[in-house]
């Protein structure tokens, strides 16, 4: 049995899940849903202060994106194409792991053979609103290969 290293978000898939989400080194939303840094989302219980540095979102970043790269590595059974990674790391680091391993585009990334015809397709079902649709064309664009 032949061991495969699982597959690391490039720095270009950094920069662009960066960009998506925007640095922001103060706590914003409301009471129930605050985030900071790159779109790290505050837990209940977590405690982070007010305002963070730099360091300090790069350290939220690394684990979040850990989390969403585990995500893709644990549950897409494909051979993917960095692009095609990178780009299934930013939807899981903005949907969440568990919604990007319960999805439709794994299914039928994980179908035999694999549909990235139609995997390419679902990033457009991730608009949760409006200002999400950018992105989805933007991940779905990076999916195909065409530019991040």
């Amino acid at each position: 049995m032949t061991i495969i290293d699982p597959m690391q978000l490039s720095a270009a898939g950094e920069a662009f899940i960066k960009k998506e989400e925007g640095l922001t080194l103060t706590k914003k939303g409301d009471g129930a849903k605050q985030e900071i840094g790159w779109g790290h989302d505050i837990l209940p219980g977590e405690n982070i202060p007010n305002k963070i540095t730099v360091a300090f979102a790069q350290q939220l970043f690394d684990g979040d994106s850990a989390i969403a790269a585990a995500a893709v590595n644990n549950s897409v059974t494909a051979q993917l194409s960095q692009n095609q990674f990178d780009a299934c790391c930013s939807l899981a680091y903005r949907a969440g792991a568990g919604a990007f391993k319960g999805s439709t585009l794994v299914r039928l990334l994980n179908q035999n053979p694999p549909n990235y015809a139609g995997a390419a397709a679902q990033f457009q079902q991730w608009n949760n609103h409006g200002s999400e649709q950018g992105r989805a064309n933007r991940e779905g664009q990076l999916f195909n290969g065409n530019g991040n």
